[in-house]
């Protein structure tokens, strides 16, 4: 009994801390998200046109800003405001996170679930997608800031 104890103990205590860090992971996203900046990754093509391979922007009134709240009962609600524009996009939907995935799905017909990858590090998230053809861009990074 012993033995086993000491030698169950470890492999234990990993299956506890991986629980938690998986528990905090999606504690960590709920709250209010405000966009900071985005990078736009370019295909070769779209590159050599724009002279860079990728584009980074700053959000603001002429760069389009957006804010995302994740609530804890597993419903979203995201606010876009495009570039030059003072009109607010809303939609709405539910979530769901299994380590770096974040799975969305929009209330509004027509409108697929998408899986971004996230990385949180304190009150900095950077929302990671692939983008496929035709687009011109083959992914985009967005960071956000939490404001609450």
């Amino acid at each position: 009994m012993k033995t086993f104890f000491l030698k169950g103990l470890p492999g234990i205590c990993i299956i506890l801390a991986c629980a938690g860090f998986i528990k905090c992971q999606a504690q960590g996203i709920v709250g209010k998200w405000e966009s900071v900046s985005a990078k736009s990754y370019l295909t070769p093509e779209a590159a050599k046109e724009m002279g860079s391979p990728v584009i980074t922007s700053a959000s603001g009134k002429d760069a389009g800003s957006a804010v995302n709240e994740f609530k804890s009962d597993h419903t979203f609600k995201m606010s876009v405001t495009p570039p030059g524009n003072t009109d607010e996009i809303t939609m709405k939907g539910t979530w769901s996170l299994a380590g770096d995935q974040l799975k969305i799905s929009m209330d509004s017909p027509g409108n697929p679930s998408t899986t971004i990858t996230v990385l949180i590090n304190g009150n900095t998230m950077i929302m990671s997608s692939r983008m496929a053809p035709p687009s011109r861009m083959t992914k985009v990074e967005t960071t956000f800031r939490k404001v609450n």
